[in-house]
């Protein structure tokens, strides 16, 4: 056990664990998700997929119209969707994103708002 101890002094990992006790807590603590990430000021990670997403959506859309990714975007496949619950496609979950943020799919070409409507802010 001296062994570990003089290790840890040597390599400067002491026994100083208390910065992240404040964090963290104990393994017995229940700590909701709310308050690590309120004290760390980091986003959901749910809100950062969704800011990535209509970044690339907004990229794509401002390509050329004969972009190979934006006339898939845009493409329409023939016929009937399969029975039972649809699946989730790409454009279905940007749709979703998009009425979140109170955005429409014109506001792609003005840049400078698709940005500060996209982004979600790191709270400080």
């Amino acid at each position: 056990m001296a062994g570990k101890e003089s290790a840890r002094e040597e390599i400067g990992c002491g026994r100083d664990e208390n910065a992240q006790v404040d964090v963290w807590g104990n393994k017995t603590d229940r700590i909701k998700s709310e308050r690590i990430r309120g004290t760390t000021n980091v986003v959901e990670l749910s809100k950062k997929a969704q800011e990535r997403r209509l970044q690339w959506y907004g990229h794509v859309m401002r390509r050329d119209e004969t972009y190979v990714g934006r006339r898939v975007m845009e493409m329409e496949l023939p016929g009937r969707r399969a029975r039972g619950t649809p699946k989730r496609r790409c454009m279905d979950v940007v749709r979703e994103d998009l009425r979140d943020k109170q955005l429409s799919e014109d506001d792609v070409f003005d840049r400078t708002k698709w940005r500060k409507a996209v982004r979600n802010i790191d709270p400080t």
